[in-house]
């Protein structure tokens, strides 16, 4: 279900900035704070553009582009009034909405 949110990742990118035909390293894994995250099969592909990130599902583009907006955002000691692109973009999509089914 991860992979569904990569369009939305994508999307809240290119709104804080990113060129989608820029490269972004899509490295086999990506170390935050001592974790490791990994890839699909372990598999990198190396630097490619945002729409390549999607095709073949790269997760470390998505996770350093979050990272980095994150930073920017403040990290750990958020700014005042943060772009919070890839909240607001969610949203946007239509996530954190009720969806009018009656489930209990």
């Amino acid at each position: 279900p991860g992979s569904i949110f990569k369009v939305i990742s994508a999307t809240a990118a290119v709104n804080a900035g990113y060129d989608f035909d820029d490269k972004y390293n899509c490295s086999s894994a990506f170390n935050i704070g001592g974790q490791v995250f990994k890839n699909f099969e372990s598999k990198g592909y190396g630097p490619i553009d945002i729409g390549r990130a999607l095709e073949v599902s790269c997760d470390t583009v998505f996770y350093d582009l979050a990272y980095k907006q994150w930073q920017k955002d403040g990290g750990n000691k958020p700014k005042d009034k943060p772009a919070d692109y890839f909240y607001k973009t969610a949203h946007q999509f239509g996530l954190g909405k009720e969806t009018g089914i009656d489930l209990p």
